[in-house]
C-alpha cells in the first residue's frame, strides 16, 4: 500500500506539531492510531476506484450490442433462439418450464443442423414435448422449426449438443457457419453472440445481442475462457472469429459465464470429429 506523497507529508507535519505541543505519550499513540486507520481506509478506496476502471475493459457489459440488421455482422442471422421444455421437482411436485437457450445454424448451405449446449437439455425428460428453434428478427419476422437432438457431449465436461431441424425452410433465412478445426488465434478478437435478456429491456423480452470485441484469456483441454460478456439465455450461442481474407468461423459453443466479463465456451475443435458424420449426411 502506497499513500500519496503530499498526504503523507501533511500527516507527518501534523504529528510533529502534536509532539511539540507537549501531548502525553498515551494521547499521542491514540492520535497516531486514528491517522493510521484513516490512511488504510483512503488507500483502500483508491484501490477500489482503480478496480472499477479496469472492469470497463473490452468484453464488459458496456460493450454489448443489439442486432440491428445494418451495422451488425451478417453471420449473426445464423444465431437463433432455442426453447427446451423441461421438468423439475420442487417440494415433491412436478413442475413444467421452458429452458431458454441459444443455438447456431451449422454445416453447408441448406443445412438443417443447430449446434447448442448440452446443459440446455438437463431437464428434458418428456420426449413428447417439442424442442423449438427460431431464426430471424423477433420484431421484423421469424421462422420456427421443431428440432431433434442427434448427438451431445454427455455432460458439463463436454457441454455441446447437435440438433436436426425438421423444417429445412428455416435455413433459408441465414447462411450456416462453418465449424473451426482449430482453437482460434488468441492474439485476435472474438465475438460472442446469443439470444438473451438484456438488463435495459423488459425481463421477459429477449433479443439477439453480442459482444463485438472480446478476447481469449485462457485455453484448457476441454474449454476456453474469455473476457466476453454473455447474458442469461445465451447458453449454446456462438463464439466466432474472423481472420483477414477468410470467412467467419464458429470457434465454440457458449457454456457458462458471470454475465459481466467472464465467459467459458467449448471449442468446436474438441468435438468436431464427433459431429462430422452427422453434418455430412
Amino acid at each position: 500500500m502506497e499513500l500519496p506523497a503530499a498526504r503523507t507529508a501533511q500527516w507527518h507535519g501534523a504529528l510533529a506539531d502534536t509532539v511539540r505541543a507537549g501531548v502525553s505519550t498515551p494521547a499521542l499513540i491514540k492520535v497516531w492510531t486514528i491517522w493510521l486507520a484513516l490512511a488504510v481506509l483512503l488507500a483502500g478506496n483508491t484501490a477500489g476506484v482503480a478496480s472499477t476502471t479496469e472492469n470497463h475493459a473490452p468484453g464488459s457489459s458496456a460493450q454489448r450490442s443489439l442486432y440491428d440488421g445494418d451495422d451488425s455482422p451478417p453471420w449473426l442471422l445464423a444465431v437463433g433462439r432455442l426453447q427446451v421444455p423441461g421438468i423439475r421437482y420442487r417440494d415433491g411436485r412436478r413442475r413444467h418450464y421452458l429452458e431458454d437457450c441459444s443455438g447456431t445454424l451449422v454445416g453447408t448451405p441448406g443445412a438443417v443442423f443447430v449446434l447448442t449446449a448440452w446443459h440446455c437439455f438437463a431437464d428434458y425428460r418428456d420426449l413428447s414435448q417439442r424442442i423449438l428453434f427460431t431464426l430471424g428478427d423477433h420484431e421484423a419476422g421469424s421462422l420456427t422449426s421443431e428440432a431433434v437432438k442427434v448427438a451431445d457431449g454427455g455432460g458439463m465436461h463436454a457441454d455441446w449438443a447437435l440438433l436436426r431441424l425438421t423444417d429445412p425452410g428455416v435455413s433459408a433465412l441465414a447462411r450456416p457457419l462453418r465449424l473451426s478445426p482449430t482453437r482460434g488465434d488468441p492474439t485476435r478478437t472474438i465475438v460472442m453472440a446469443g439470444d438473451s435478456r438484456e438488463p435495459a429491456r423488459a425481463s421477459d423480452q429477449r433479443r439477439l445481442s453480442y459482444d463485438p470485441a472480446c478476447r481469449i484469456t485462457a485455453q484448457r483441454k476441454a474449454t476456453t475462457e474469455s473476457d466476453c460478456s454473455a447474458r442469461k439465455g445465451a447458453s449454446g450461442g456462438a463464439v466466432v472469429q474472423s481472420l483477414p481474407g477468410a470467412e467467419p468461423v464458429l470457434l465454440g459453443v457458449i457454456s457458462e459465464g458471470d454475465g459481466n466479463g467472464i465467459s467459458i465456451y467449448v471449442p468446436t475443435a474438441v468435438f468436431l470429429g464427433q459431429v462430422k458424420s452427422h453434418l455430412g449426411r
